[in-house]
């Protein structure tokens, strides 16, 4: 980070890039980018919404555990018969019994 500050202070009392490349011996892009920037705290990478492998069943599951809300609770429906009946139903139906499980605990 010194290096970073040396270089804004140089700039600010030389005024010229190429001088202040030189003088630091790294390139003039690097001293636009260090005199145009601001904040040099890292940026948080922004965590990008992907498309599940379970969407195309979700709503089944959906179905299934709206139902089980008009039953006795002991013949609701559990994970591991939920990742049966989907393997059942679909023949291909090929994730793994933990993304199920997953998605019925946050249901």
């Amino acid at each position: 980070m010194s290096q970073i500050n040396d270089i804004r202070e140089a700039y600010a009392i030389v005024g010229k890039v190429a001088a202040v490349a030189r003088e630091f011996n790294v390139d003039e892009k690097t001293v636009r980018k260090y005199i145009k920037q601001e904040d040099f705290s890292p940026r948080k990478p922004i965590p990008e919404e992907r498309e599940s492998r379970l969407d195309p069943y979700k709503e089944q599951i959906r179905e299934w555990m709206d139902a089980d809300n008009n039953i006795w609770y002991k013949q609701h429906h559990t994970a591991q018969r939920i990742h049966a009946r989907l393997k059942e139903m679909y023949p291909e139906f090929d994730l793994s019994y933990p993304t199920v499980q997953r998605y019925v605990k946050e249901f």
